[in-house]
């Protein structure tokens, strides 16, 4: 008996997804999620796919299965952290993307992201910490730099976030 989707199964899987063909992802993945419950990668995909449906919470449940089976999955981690954050569930982000960056220390956007989710939770010093390492591990990263500078402006040291800003612009307009 077959542990895992064959290679047709997966590249029809892939390509509706690749396609932007989420309903038929959505399908297809339930099915092989439901014959191989073991394989992280098919519950990933609908967990994506999911979410993509619009059936956010339901994307957790997935997610959080495939994350079971393949716990080092370092782009689950993150698009679960994400989702969780969009979902306003802070905490639960913050927890996520200490986790990301614990599997990946030089995971520049799970830094920025840790730093977006800290700043909502009003931990402003914690959330510069966050932005300073994102910078350092990618000087170019502009979103870094203007999430910084709203930072620093929330701290009231407004020199260094116009400092901030001001690098933010310099890198935007290299495009």
């Amino acid at each position: 008996m077959n542990t895992e989707p064959s290679h047709k199964q997966l590249d029809t899987l892939l390509k509706y997804y690749q396609d932007g063909r989420y309903v038929e992802a959505e399908k297809l993945s339930l099915l092989l999620t439901q014959e191989f419950p073991k394989h992280a990668f098919t519950w990933a995909i609908l967990g994506n796919a999911l979410r993509l449906n619009g059936k956010i919470n339901d994307s957790l449940v997935a997610f959080k299965k495939s994350l079971e089976l393949n716990p080092h999955d370092i782009t689950t981690h993150n698009i679960l952290s994400n989702t969780l954050q969009y979902l306003k569930k802070f905490e639960q982000a913050e927890k996520s993307y200490k986790n990301v960056i614990s599997l990946n220390p030089k995971y520049f956007e799970a830094h920025h992201n840790l730093g977006n989710v800290l700043r909502q939770l009003g931990k402003l010093e914690e959330s510069e910490e966050s932005y300073k390492r994102a910078i350092s591990l990618k000087p170019d990263f502009t979103e870094a730099y203007y999430n910084s500078g709203l930072t620093l402006q929330m701290l009231e040291k407004f020199d260094d976030a116009e400092v901030r800003f001001k690098k933010a612009i310099i890198l935007k307009s290299d495009f």
